[in-house]
């Protein structure tokens, strides 16, 4: 998991070049709850049970 204060598209930039996600993963993402990396004000949007999900299985939070 990576945590930045960059915004989204260069957090997950950063994801991908260091191995974190691939870009086959992030498209499959698409979509879902919160796709490849959530943003604070995505996270604070998700209902309680899917911001416990994304805690457990989210690979990139941006600012």
């Amino acid at each position: 998991m990576v945590c930045v204060g960059d915004n989204k598209g260069t957090a997950l930039s950063i994801c991908r070049r260091v191995g974190i996600i691939t870009e086959q993963e992030e498209e499959e993402a698409e979509g879902g709850p919160y796709g490849s990396g959530l943003t604070g004000r995505e996270f604070d949007e998700l209902p309680p049970h899917l911001q416990r999900q994304a805690c457990r299985t989210a690979r990139c939070f941006a600012r």
